[in-house]
């Protein structure tokens, strides 16, 4: 398991009623919505960027956390008890996006947070969103934060990635494990007659990608055909008869997702005695 911390390395806010402004370096951020109803109210929103470059491709992300330090704002208005998280569809620059500038966001990431009470803190789990820009599709843009609860009038207020104190910058902690080195592989020898035979059925349906191989080490010629169930207990062909001469080796794998997956084996019609063949299971998860 690997982790790794990224605080933001850019951040900033916009304000609907002053859409010209541009902030620069503010050490917080807003979140929220100022006014009452629906239509008439100002709007606060905020951008975070972390740059994720430094996970390695080969590895697979089982979770990603943001978190963030509460600024606890002097205000009359009640805060709200819920904000938003989303992707961005494009990019933002401090100082220079404004309201007017801002960017769009991409509306199937949208993730409504509760704010826990009487916490200086809170951490949001993000994975899905973490795994899109890392997968590549998504690009990462960074996220907004943005009001979703327009029933009360107030906002929040959060340290930023320019907050003199350190401790308290919006961080994304991630949790990989590397895909290198994960593998799998089993060896079998069988001796072929004409009555033919099977190789163990193997379990296969949570793995990646797997192959079976299989080597002709007798002086027989032998056919083969790979078989796939889904209960370990009937089991159909899955593709065509192959011929295998001695001392040679063929690939193959199912062209169906099955559970279970097993090699059917037996001497040619032509020949007479025992053959041999190696099988091997290689697979990654």
């Amino acid at each position: 398991m690997n982790i790794f911390k990224l605080p933001a390395i850019k951040s900033t806010f916009v304000l609907s009623n002053k859409p010209d402004q541009t902030p620069c370096h503010s050490p917080y951020l807003h979140v929220g919505k100022i006014g009452l109803g629906y239509i008439f109210f100002n709007e606060h929103l905020s951008y975070l960027f972390f740059d994720m470059s430094v996970i390695p491709k080969d590895h697979v992300i089982s979770s990603a956390k943001l978190k963030l330090y509460f600024i606890k704002p002097d205000l009359k208005c009640k805060s709200p008890e819920f904000f938003g998280i989303q992707a961005l569809a494009q990019p933002f620059a401090d100082c220079s996006t404004n309201y007017r500038n801002r960017p769009s966001t991409i509306p199937k990431t949208l993730k409504k947070v509760a704010i826990p009470k009487d916490n200086c803190s809170i951490s949001v789990e993000i994975t899905e969103i973490v795994k899109f820009w890392h997968s590549d599709r998504l690009m990462n843009n960074g996220l907004a934060l943005l009001p979703v609860d327009f029933g009360t009038s107030g906002f929040l207020l959060f340290h930023s990635s320019n907050s003199s104190d350190c401790s308290k910058h919006p961080v994304l902690t991630i949790t990989t494990k590397s895909d290198k080195g994960i593998c799998y592989e089993e060896k079998e020898s069988y001796y072929v007659s004409k009555t033919g035979g099977f190789s163990k059925a193997q379990e296969v349906w949570h793995y990646s990608l797997y192959s079976f191989i299989i080597r002709n080490i007798g002086c027989k010629k032998i056919l083969f055909k790979l078989q796939s169930s889904p209960d370990n207990i009937d089991f159909i062909d899955d593709g065509l008869e192959i011929e295998l001469l001695p001392g040679q080796t063929r690939i193959l794998a199912s062209n169906f997702f099955t559970r279970y997956n097993r090699v059917k084996f037996y001497l040619d019609p032509s020949e007479s005695g025992t053959g041999q063949i190696e099988i091997w299971l290689q697979a990654k998860a």
